[in-house]
């Protein structure tokens, strides 16, 4: 998505719309949640998986004690965004705080890629437009790509 609107010059303040792309957004920060996990890497001990809107996730939820961390999209959020202050080695020490296992919940997979969806066609709907659609033409040949 970045490639496709940078070629095509699009305002930044639009690609970072999160009405648009909320989904791209959220789940972007969950890619750099597994990719760069910091100091939750190290620090917790065999942490579970569910995911949201399933029972069995309310149950385990209820039934951790003070020594587990609750990870969620609103945690991911805030704490894994590109520029965030809590990133890597310098999440908040009180998310961690006497915490020794962790319980992660991973976005409903069907619910996300409902708005997945809606938004690839705004993406589409983006770049047929004149003058994106143009400047996509223009720039995506394999003649400009050799001359570059």
């Amino acid at each position: 998505m970045r490639d496709a609107f940078g070629l095509v010059e699009l305002p930044d303040s639009y690609q970072q719309d999160a009405r648009l792309f909320g989904c791209f957004i959220e789940l972007r920060r969950w890619a750099n949640f597994f990719k760069h996990p910091g100091v939750f890497g190290y620090l917790m001990h065999e942490p579970r998986y569910t995911y949201q809107d399933i029972g069995a996730e309310h149950s385990l939820v209820k039934s951790e004690t003070d020594t587990t961390v609750v990870i969620t999209s609103k945690v991911v959020n805030e704490n894994w965004k590109f520029g965030a202050p809590g990133k890597s080695q310098k999440l908040p020490k009180t998310l961690f705080a006497k915490k020794r296992t962790a319980l992660v919940v991973l976005p409903n997979i069907s619910e996300l890629a409902l708005r997945l969806e809606k938004e690839v066609t705004t993406i589409t709907d983006i770049l047929c437009v004149p003058p994106f659609s143009s400047r996509l033409t223009e720039k995506s040949t394999i003649e400009d790509y050799f001359q570059a």
